[in-house]
């Protein structure tokens, strides 16, 4: 394995709740797995992968990654007759997420809906804020709460048209729009405007119209 790709889908790659190794170790997992998606190195062999490529790891330490990618159910590990695991990757990294209404894997769901929630800031705001960790926090917290995307969209289009906050564009960032005590406050605001929020002067044609909702 001199040479290899790692594929690390979405839902992996913006997982908050991954440490960055334990991504990238999902990523050489990916590609250790045969035709069938099975693992079958043991944590010391991936262990001296690493070491072979010139990092410094012990098997505890990918002991440690491999129980937290199986925790968040992107692979599954089974002990077989003669006591050797395999570890069998969950999902194709290559297809998609399934999105059904009635269920949600926060690593991807939430991440997929915070992308859509930016995707329209950008559009009313015309910048795309990097966020940080404590944001994306309050995000998936507000959607674990029933909050939706047309929730964070009230938000976003009742301020841009806030005098304060036109005046003071600095403030004007999911920092502080998401933060749990402004949150719901600014959605009650919006839904007492009855929807008549528009964008901010200067920003794109974009319109948070009833049918919307």
């Amino acid at each position: 394995m001199s040479s290899f790709y790692a594929v690390i889908p979405t839902n992996v790659l913006f997982n908050v709740d991954l440490k960055p190794n334990e991504k990238l170790l999902y990523g050489v997992l990916v590609s250790l797995a045969n035709e069938r998606g099975e693992v079958y190195q043991t944590n010391q062999e991936i262990a001296d992968l690493y070491l072979s490529h010139g990092h410094d790891c012990s098997s505890k330490t990918v002991s440690g990654w491999v129980n937290n990618i199986i925790q968040m159910k992107l692979f599954s590990a089974e002990l077989k007759s003669n006591n050797t695991r395999t570890l069998k990757i969950t999902h194709n990294p290559l297809l998609p997420v399934n999105r059904p209404n009635d269920t949600r894997t926060q690593g991807y769901e939430y991440t997929q809906e915070i992308m859509d929630v930016m995707d329209y800031y950008t559009e009313v705001v015309g910048s795309t804020p990097t966020l940080s960790k404590p944001t994306v926090t309050n995000m998936i917290n507000h959607f674990k709460n029933g909050k939706k995307v047309i929730d964070f969209k009230k938000v976003i289009a009742v301020k841009s048209v806030d005098p304060w906050f036109i005046e003071n564009p600095q403030y004007m960032l999911p920092t502080t729009l998401f933060r749990p005590q402004n949150f719901v406050k600014y959605v009650n605001e919006y839904d007492i405007k009855q929807g008549s929020a528009q964008p901010q002067s200067g920003s794109k044609d974009v319109v948070l119209t009833n049918e919307e909702f």
